[in-house]
């Protein structure tokens, strides 16, 4: 476990980052405009969100680069 859950974090981050800019390009090029203000509502949350979760990612990315300078694997 202790080897799998970064990549599988990373690998969920990726597809919930691409599944909001889908879903934000999909409302823009529908013209749905009354969604993407009620997103926008959402703003600070996303924000908060996202930015969590890059931010974790970040640190693990590193933290597993400095593994692999000091030689672990």
């Amino acid at each position: 476990l202790q080897r799998i859950w970064r990549p599988l974090f990373g690998l969920q981050t990726g597809i919930a980052a691409s599944a909001m800019s889908f879903t934000v390009m999909h409302l823009a090029w529908a013209g749905k405009v009354e969604s993407i203000s009620a997103l926008a509502a959402l703003g600070g949350f996303l924000i908060f969100l996202f930015g969590g979760m890059f931010a974790v990612l970040g640190v693990y990315v590193n933290g597993r680069t400095q593994e692999k300078l000091n030689g672990a694997n």
